[in-house]
């Protein structure tokens, strides 16, 4: 793992750049966490309750690319930066797609392709946006079909829908405290049963691509903990111990 400054020095030195100057180094990385915004990233998400952003080593020429377009200012990087309307599910896809085609031409090989295409969809976001943005899409169309009703009518309608969304909400909150008290047990049970302080040799059983999902859930876990201080003292009263401790695997490399 190589983290995202290390990364921007690496890119400063190739281009003959001073690597220790501060302004260089903070300006791309904001240029690279305005690119994540603009695209529905989130670099707390990216660190997974880590304190630092940092990439595998697989996905450092990609971050390589974006941070020395973001640089010199040019660059499809750059047009994305620039554009000042709203950035669609479609923007992203592009975005996605055009990045995935460069490395092909290339001669990135299937196994890259995949990885790199994962990796892409993961630190943008791209499949929850997608789904929110189709119920967005659909609950236009439903507003378009109550032309017919009566304002009153209409207003009862929707109020319906606003009732089924809440009543989802709701359910999701709990049945999400839930699951991550549960997991938080699983990994208690990990430690006491291999006489260790990791929680996750149960992970090394399952197959590479399996495995990364059930870190990258665990981490997201510590994350969503870490911003909401009601889930925080739900688990750790349970457990007794800080989210950090019960997760702590989940802020280093233990697990590849």
């Amino acid at each position: 793992m190589s983290s995202l400054e290390k990364i921007i020095k690496s890119v400063l030195v190739e281009k003959g750049i001073d690597s220790t100057d501060v302004t260089t180094i903070r300006s791309i990385r904001r240029g690279f966490e305005k690119l994540l915004e603009t695209l529905g990233g989130n670099k707390d998400t990216i660190k997974g309750g880590s304190r630092t952003i940092s990439f595998d080593e697989s996905e450092i020429p990609f971050m390589k690319t974006v941070l020395g377009q973001i640089y010199d200012r040019k660059g499809v990087i750059d047009k994305l930066l620039d554009k000042t309307s709203k950035i669609t599910i479609e923007d992203v896809w592009t975005f996605i797609q055009q990045v995935i085609d460069d490395e092909e031409a290339k001669g990135a090989s299937d196994d890259e392709l995949a990885n790199l295409s994962d990796f892409l969809t993961d630190m943008f976001s791209y499949a929850p946006l997608y789904f929110a943005q189709r119920c967005h899409t659909l609950i236009d169309m439903l507003a378009i079909n109550t032309k017919d009703l009566l304002s009153h009518e209409q207003a009862i309608h929707f109020l319906r829908i606003q009732s089924v969304l809440k009543k989802e909400i709701t359910h999701r909150i709990a049945e999400s405290a839930i699951r991550h008290s549960a997991n938080a047990e699983g990994i208690e049970l990990s430690k006491a049963n291999f006489n260790d302080d990791v929680g996750c040799q149960g992970y090394l059983e399952l197959e590479p691509s399996v495995r990364k999902e059930y870190i990258k859930r665990d981490k997201n876990m510590l994350a969503i903990i870490q911003d909401d201080d009601d889930l925080r003292e739900y688990v750790e009263k349970k457990f007794g111990k800080k989210a950090e401790e019960i997760f702590n695997y989940a802020t280093k490399d233990v697990v590849d």
